[in-house]
């Protein structure tokens, strides 16, 4: 297990995770051969943290609301395997996959 705290810019590129957690100011990347069982990020108020998947295999990523739901910043990209995101009621407008795989959202606000 393992914790990126705020205001951190971090790039995992490579190992096996059972959790990880991202907190709403850090600037996470991951990339290469990473396996990670369930990845917990949160919203980001301001919009100055994000969470950028280019690679590795996630089981699922857990989103925990932070204020009047804000939507969190997740890019999915080509090369990265993420199965489920559960967005526990969050928005889901800065969320971008271009994994070009199918990934199951859970809990997601609907956006009007």
């Amino acid at each position: 297990d393992c914790a990126i705290v705020n205001s951190v810019i971090a790039t995992i590129d490579g190992g096996e995770y059972g959790k990880l957690y991202t907190y709403e100011h850090a600037k996470t990347t991951i990339t290469g051969d990473v396996k990670i069982n369930t990845l917990t990020t949160a919203t980001i108020p301001n919009g100055k943290g994000y969470l950028k998947i280019d690679g590795g295999t996630i089981e699922k990523i857990v989103v925990i609301p932070v204020g009047a739901s804000y939507p969190p910043t997740i890019e999915i990209n080509a090369g990265a395997t993420v199965k489920e995101i559960d967005f526990s009621g969050s928005k889901t407008t800065n969320f971008v996959n271009n994994s070009g795989k199918e990934i199951t959202i859970v809990n997601a606000a609907t956006t009007e």
